[in-house]
């Protein structure tokens, strides 16, 4: 049986230990709330960046066809896939093809209710998938093999999490509407809950969730971002420990925006800031969110922010064009790739121009084609 204690430890001590070495006025700030800054035809030379652009058709066969990518991880020799419109999750080799499917939604121990999140741990060879609904972290080898399973925290606000092959541990962090985020660490070493930080306020009747909490990976420690919290904190041994500053100010969405009464009894309508990612790549921060009624009637415009460390500056939004590779605009999300050396996104075959799905070998029903940009 799992030996499952809980530890609390307080917040508010540890957030003020924290600080006391490092003062908001001494951290990195910058801040997106001036929009009228953006131009959505910005550019960045790609090249500057990248080296090399991989071009990766994924196999399609009668058994495996799928218009979606949802969530995408790379090892040393496979890309792992999760579509959530087939619920099914893919192992590719490397040049796309070999496909196999890993297991498959269901209630056995083996199978899958519903895949939140997806992580590896490429010195084990172990794939680590966040069952949400089921309520288990299941444990798979890259061969497919069912391993093992962890419980989840109770509290179905968490939504997120992060392994940390370093502290031998997974975070799990909630989406509560709260100044403060819900922090635990599970330690894989005694199977126990400790918490790091815990919300002030608990969510009215009919409240949405918009509180959205997000993990960074770098070279160091990892990042954690609260979207209620202008602080950006890195995850060390000691706990939460203040990094940067992510203004939003006014652009921000408020608990009141979402209350039950938020639709009969609507409120002023401005341009609000959603935060949906972020990565580091190389010296830049790239924040990707999107902006409510920016340049059209209804909707939201997605966007991506770059930060260059060493410049100390700030791009509200940027397009990364070349004429060597696929360009990475309008907001396009990617991610770093294995032992940090590419960005990886996926695209449709339907997205590309006649000459390039030639040139590849790509028909327009095709599965999606994954991008590798080796950095330079």
């Amino acid at each position: 049986m799992v030996n499952k204690s809980f530890i609390t430890i307080a917040w508010v001590l540890m957030y003020l230990t924290s600080c006391s070495s490092t003062k908001k006025d001494d951290l990195i700030s910058y801040s997106l709330e001036n929009v009228s800054a953006i131009n959505v035809d910005a550019a960045y030379p790609l090249d500057s960046l990248v080296k090399k652009m991989d071009v990766i058709p994924l196999e399609t066969t009668d058994s495996c066809l799928f218009d979606d990518v949802a969530l995408l991880e790379e090892s040393e020799d496979y890309f792992f896939l999760y579509s959530e419109k087939t619920s099914q999750l893919y192992r590719f080799a490397k040049d796309g093809k070999n496909m196999k499917t890993i297991s498959g939604k269901g209630q056995g121990p083996q199978e899958y209710l519903s895949i939140k999140r997806m992580m590896l741990d490429n010195e084990s060879k172990e794939l680590y998938i966040m069952d949400y609904l089921g309520r288990k972290m299941k444990i798979f080898s890259f061969d497919g093999e069912y391993l093992r399973s962890l419980p989840l925290p109770e509290d179905f606000a968490y939504t997120n999490c992060f392994l940390s092959l370093r502290e031998k541990a997974i975070y799990y962090v909630s989406s509560n509407n709260s100044v403060q985020m819900d922090f635990l660490k599970y330690d894989l070493e005694t199977s126990e809950f400790i918490a790091y930080s815990h919300r002030e306020r608990e969510m009215d009747k009919g409240e949405f969730f918009i509180g959205q909490t997000l993990f960074c990976d770098t070279e160091d420690y990892p990042l954690v971002y609260h979207y209620f919290n202008d602080t950006v904190f890195q995850v060390t041994p000691e706990g939460l420990s203040p990094h940067h500053l992510l203004k939003l100010g006014e652009r921000a969405l408020s608990f009141d925006d979402f209350k039950a009464d938020a639709f009969t009894n609507p409120r002023p309508q401005y341009h609000k800031i959603q935060v949906w990612g972020m990565e580091i790549v190389k010296d830049k921060v790239c924040i990707f969110y999107s902006l409510s009624r920016f340049k059209k009637e209804r909707g939201s415009a997605p966007l991506m922010a770059v930060y260059t460390l060493g410049e100390k500056t700030l791009v509200p939004h940027v397009n990364w064009i070349s004429e060597q590779f696929l360009p990475i605009k309008q907001g396009e999300r990617f991610h770093v790739g294995y032992q940090r050396t590419s960005l990886l996104r996926s695209c449709f075959p339907e997205s590309l121009e006649e000459e390039f799905r030639r040139k590849y070998k790509i028909h327009e029903d095709d599965n999606p084609i994954i991008l590798k940009y080796h950095l330079k």
